[in-house]
């Protein structure tokens, strides 16, 4: 990345890796599966403590042709202390409250691309600039942008979402920044013209955190499917 880019970037990492702050989160996906484009809407509030610790409560709205003019609608609270990762998912098309514990070292995933396998919104963003080379392209009314060409090395980074993304090289993560904190205004990622996805974050604001803060107990009567080490059967010993 370009030096001036490179500073922001730093900045807001350093916000990131100090954690203590709240803030409202969008998200916009469209994707393309069996030639039929769908589209994923998530909206939330987000509370980071750092990497590792958060808390974020979102409604996730799916809609596909095949559904028609009805879409798939379900609440996902994911809490992490650090250590372990609480996944709380009620959809009533599925029966209701679903419960999954894990490590929360899932959570960093394999740190390159738009990782899929990380709840972490903002370990995903970490993941992305960290594998391209950034310019500042304007800098006006309180806003900094930074963008960056999409390269082959960070497409295979995608895994299968790359197809689903349908992305390529012509494309561009384009990042918006307060100019106050370098907190993240907005991310766009894809076709300029026509992103796949767009991520917004508003409402960005310092808060007080505890361990309590990060504590989470399943509700009575749901099924938990632990998929810690201790959660998962010992191997058999050998004969």
């Amino acid at each position: 990345s370009s030096e001036a880019a490179a500073a922001w970037l730093d900045k807001m990492i350093d916000l990131f890796e100090a954690g203590g702050f709240a803030a409202d989160q969008t998200v916009q996906l469209r994707v393309v599966q069996a030639g039929a484009a769908s589209e994923v809407d998530i909206a939330g509030a987000l509370i980071y403590g750092g990497p590792g610790r958060l808390r974020s409560d979102v409604e996730i709205q799916i809609k596909a042709p095949q559904m028609g003019d009805d879409a798939m609608v379900m609440q996902v609270l994911t809490v992490s202390d650090g250590e372990t990762l609480w996944s709380e998912m009620d959809n009533p098309a599925l029966g209701g409250k679903m419960v999954t514990k894990q490590s929360a070292s899932v959570l960093k995933g394999s740190g390159e691309g738009f990782d899929t396998t990380s709840s972490d919104p903002i370990a995903q963003i970490r993941g992305m600039v960290g594998m391209l080379e950034f310019q500042v392209v304007e800098e006006s009314g309180g806003t900094v942008i930074l963008e960056a060409p999409v390269t082959e090395e960070f497409i295979a980074s995608l895994g299968p979402a790359a197809q689903a993304f349908g992305a390529d090289t012509t494309w561009i993560l384009r990042l918006q920044l307060h100019t106050a904190n370098a907190f993240p205004r907005v991310l766009t990622f894809g076709d300029p013209s026509s992103p796949a996805m767009v991520a917004t974050f508003a409402g960005y604001r310092e808060v007080e955190l505890t361990d309590e803060s990060f504590e989470y107990t399943p509700p009575e009567g749901v099924q938990v499917r632990d998929m810690t080490a201790a959660g998962r059967p010992a191997a058999a010993p050998a004969p």
